[in-house]
């Protein structure tokens, strides 16, 4: 970068919002899914996501969700370039549906879950919500065994909707 600069590192790289203590930060990894043959493929971490912890050395990202090559809906009235994965006609308009990915599209699956959670126990605090997902998640080959203070890659592991839900009610 030249004179008077530092080479930077792949470390302490979770930004504005998700740095925040209270926040639920997301880390992106491919979704899994089963092959003809019975046997699972996928579930590897994306080469974009960030990698923590925090400046001030606080585990970061919290938890790990599908996100590369999620399909999601697109506004019928948007004007940016996509390729259409495919479409639905409703009421004389097509809406159409492109691959995409991202944490922008690991973090809604992750609010969704907190939707579930919320929708069991309407009770639970942000913080008791994040807790939750936290000791619900999973592990696999990929993640390997995650400390019980947490990974700088894959947070407290990969997200596991039915077993928060359980844990909420």
């Amino acid at each position: 970068a030249g004179a008077g600069t530092l080479t930077g590192n792949d470390q302490h790289g979770i930004g504005t919002p998700a740095c925040s203590e209270s926040a639920i930060s997301v880390a992106a990894y491919s979704a899994e899914f089963l092959l003809g043959n019975g046997s699972l493929a996928g579930g590897a971490p994306a080469t974009f996501t960030s990698i923590g912890p925090l400046l001030n050395d606080s585990m970061k990202p919290d938890i790990a969700a599908p996100g590369v090559q999620v399909v999601s809906s697109i506004s019928s009235y948007t004007d940016a370039s996509y390729t259409t994965f495919t479409s639905i006609d409703f009421n004389g308009r097509t809406y159409p549906f492109a691959r995409f990915s991202g944490t922008s599209m690991s973090s809604p699956v992750v609010a969704g879950v907190v939707a579930l959670i919320l929708d069991a126990n309407q009770y639970l605090s942000a913080a008791q919500v994040k807790e939750i997902i936290k000791q619900t998640a999973r592990e696999d080959s990929y993640t390997g065994v995650i400390p019980t203070a947490g990974h700088t890659k894959w947070g407290w592991g990969k997200v596991n909707a039915y077993a928060a839900v359980q844990l909420a009610l």
